[in-house]
């Protein structure tokens, strides 16, 4: 009866073990996307938007980007597919980036928003 016992022990361990790489193998994989919004005023800015816009669409990570301006003001939308549970998701310098591209003299403070994203 001992052995039988063993067993079942063996066997109930053997599945729990198989189980577990699995939803570890399935959680690894699992990827969210995140809306990240940016409001930025400057006094000084290029022509367009449109150098910026591909920059961003080329960052690792990002799978869409749209920049909108306002006057002064312009909008940074970008959309990054990241690992939530297993990775620091990646990060985008946005004003480092802006001062490179000819956006200068910031005349109010940056507006930054992170939300889930579910399509457009």
């Amino acid at each position: 009866m001992g052995s039988r016992k063993t067993l079942q022990v063996l066997s109930l361990a053997s599945f729990l073990v198989v189980l577990l790489f699995g939803l570890w193998l399935a959680v690894r994989e699992l990827r969210f996307s995140f809306e990240h919004q940016v409001w930025i005023h400057y006094s000084t800015l290029p022509a367009d938007d449109m150098a910026l816009e591909k920059l961003l669409k080329k960052q690792p990570g990002v799978s869409k980007a749209r920049v909108t301006r306002f006057d002064e003001s312009i909008r940074i939308a970008y959309v990054m597919d990241q690992d939530i549970f297993l990775s620091k998701p990646p990060t985008i310098r946005i004003e480092a980036i802006l001062e490179t591209m000819g956006y200068s003299e910031k005349v109010a403070p940056t507006t930054e928003r992170v939300e889930f994203y579910s399509g457009d």
